[in-house]
């Protein structure tokens, strides 16, 4: 086991006072002295990143979150080959440990304060010390020179930047350094053939937000693209995001691929947002937002641009706010097909896990859920809406859960001449759940609009195959399912 050389990010502090690291500052912190680190018997950095504290969230106030509704957590982003050890001490007192995904198997050993485990290679793993809070994300990445940094247009190497708002041109290429911080938002209008590539971190930090709206090019993300085509961004650590953290708008033939999203706190902070795009994919990819966490989506100013072909595959997600894969709810588009979600680990949601909403006039159709695994827990926190500045988050009586499933094609905005929206041809296929003792029977909700004179066997062809609960698999008593169009389990 402490044969594998692991290989952990440095954050390389800039020399004179560009940077401020005054813990009663609230700047930049760069590490987390919370927990000790040691990767095979090695002290090891565990850097610092800001998350949500609570589901607490309010449409855009003209200023961003108060910092007493987040707190500190940590990550460690390092490269291996193989299999090494973890031990963790922390600060304070603790009593259970557990290491998500489930599906890695991993088990953890508590002992003298601290928790040991063994990792067994490259993947994206989550300590959780007696629940969620202060959680410790571990990024393992296999080994690599990226040698196509000696071309890059923009190369940054270990350290610390403060690019600011970079515009991007056709055949750039954006290299950060696994040592590099970046700090600044990157976007493209209207280029083609552009990489962003490195295992290094790209903080948005510098880049405010001003006003409410998400899908302007005024607005700023860590990486945010339109109209363009033949984008490929590979491994960045993204953190900070003024509004949602990485966005496409109306582009063809992008990939995304072992991006790891962290530190999403502010309001507004998708994960991924793809609108009114074609050939997309997302794979081996780490994503924690605040709101949805996935969104597939067709946004008002691009109606007349359809959503085809969007593959999202093994990637492991945690929604703090919101949706975890959500195909809409804005869905103006001419139409929405051919989209897939595969291989999947959900860590935790909040109001629904796989959601399908309709809220515009598009026909979404042909969509595929395959192979999602679904992590449930008791200590799940009930979303609350702020809707005053005194108001502080209060967990309300009668806690709820996320629901599993959910279906809709419920008007979203105001009222407007627009057909009714569609969901048809999906279909839900080998979607495991892990649930806690206490949490309730999982839910599926299709509740849909029927337009006059359709046959909703027709219109809709909803299928659910080969669901299971803690292992039980195809007994639908143990889900709570509701739905007032015909559906078809298997």
């Amino acid at each position: 086991m402490s044969g594998c050389n692991v290989r952990v990010a440095r954050t390389i502090r800039p020399a004179g006072t560009a940077f401020c690291f005054r813990p009663d500052l609230q700047t930049y912190r760069p590490l987390n002295d919370d927990i000790a680190v040691r990767l095979n018997g090695r002290p090891v950095e565990a850097r610092a990143c800001r998350e949500s504290r609570v589901p607490f969230n309010r449409p855009w106030p003209g200023r961003q979150r108060p910092l007493d509704q987040t707190e500190r957590a940590s990550y460690i982003a390092c490269e291996a080959t193989g299999p090494f050890t973890v031990e963790v001490e922390p600060k304070r007192p603790f009593a259970r440990a557990v290491v998500r995904p489930l599906s890695a198997g991993i088990a953890t050993q508590v002992a003298h304060r601290a928790v040991s485990f063994s990792v067994p290679g490259p993947g994206y793993y989550v300590l959780e010390i007696d629940g969620p809070h202060g959680a410790l994300h571990l990024f393992v990445e296999p080994p690599r020179d990226f040698p196509e940094k000696v071309g890059a247009t923009y190369r940054y190497g270990p350290g610390m930047h403060v690019a600011g708002l970079v515009r991007l041109k056709s055949h750039d290429r954006v290299y950060v350094d696994r040592d590099a911080i970046v700090f600044g938002c990157f976007i493209g209008e209207g280029v083609e053939d552009v990489d962003i590539f490195g295992h290094g971190v790209i903080d948005g930090r510098v880049c405010e937000r001003v006003f409410e709206g998400c899908y302007s090019p005024l607005q700023p993300s860590c990486i945010r693209f339109y109209h363009s085509r033949g984008i490929r961004i590979d491994g960045p650590v993204l953190m900070d995001s003024p509004s949602w953290t990485l966005a496409f708008f109306d582009c063809e033939n992008v990939e995304t691929r072992h991006v790891k999203i962290i530190g999403q706190w502010r309001y507004n902070t998708d994960g991924i947002d793809i609108c009114n795009s074609r050939r997309v994919t997302v794979r081996d990819s780490f994503v924690r937002s605040f709101d949805d966490t996935i969104a597939v989506k067709g946004v008002p100013p691009l109606r007349d641009r359809p959503v085809e072909d969007v593959t999202v595959e093994r990637c492991v997600l945690w929604c703090g706010w919101g949706k975890t894969i959500e195909t809409g709810i804005e869905t103006w588009a001419p139409r929405f097909r051919n989209i897939r979600y595969a291989d999947c680990d959900i860590l935790r949601s909040q109001a629904s896990s796989l959601n399908v909403s309709a809220g515009g006039p598009a026909v979404i159709e042909d969509v595929v859920f395959e192979n999602i695994r679904v992590e449930m827990q008791a200590d799940n926190q009930t979303a609350v809406l702020q809707t005053s500045d005194g108001q502080h988050y209060e967990e309300p009586h009668g806690k709820t859960f996320p629901a599993l499933v959910s279906i809709d094609n419920a008007r979203y905005g105001p009222d407007s001449e627009d057909p009714v929206g569609r969901v048809r041809n999906c279909t839900f296929r080998n979607v495991s759940v892990s649930a806690e003792p206490g949490v309730p029977r999982p839910t599926i909700r299709v509740h849909c609009r029927i337009p006059p004179g359709e046959n909703p066997v027709e219109s809709f062809n909803l299928v659910f195959e080969r669901f299971s609960v803690n292992g039980n698999i195809g007994n639908w008593n143990d889900f709570d399912i509701s739905a007032n169009v015909p559906i078809t389990t298997r």
